[in-house]
């Protein structure tokens, strides 16, 4: 079963908060100037404000292993970060965890 993190419940939003705040965190080191971004504002203002700061916009899948269970979270810390350093924004309603 494949699940956007955007769901209402409170683990969903919990997964929201961190991968904005490991994508805030690599955007920061990288030098994106983060003084107008909002993490609160909906989707589409967050997409305008990428654009305007001249990001790409990128969806993240990340996907469970029978060996490793607990990579799922650790796979789209790495790839969230990853993508802040090369100047891609990754929205928690684009990350989708199977």
């Amino acid at each position: 079963m494949s699940l956007p993190i955007s769901s209402a419940d409170a683990a969903g939003d919990e997964f929201a908060r961190m991968v904005h705040d490991v994508w805030s965190d690599a955007a920061e080191k990288a030098g994106i100037d983060l003084r107008h971004f909002d993490s609160a504002v909906p989707l589409a203002e967050r997409l305008a404000w990428a654009r305007g700061a001249g990001l790409d916009v990128a969806a993240v899948l990340a996907r469970s292993s029978c060996r490793h269970p607990q990579s799922v979270s650790n796979q789209v810390r790495l790839l969230a970060a990853a993508a802040a350093s090369s100047r891609t924004y990754v929205p928690p309603e684009l990350v989708v965890a199977e």
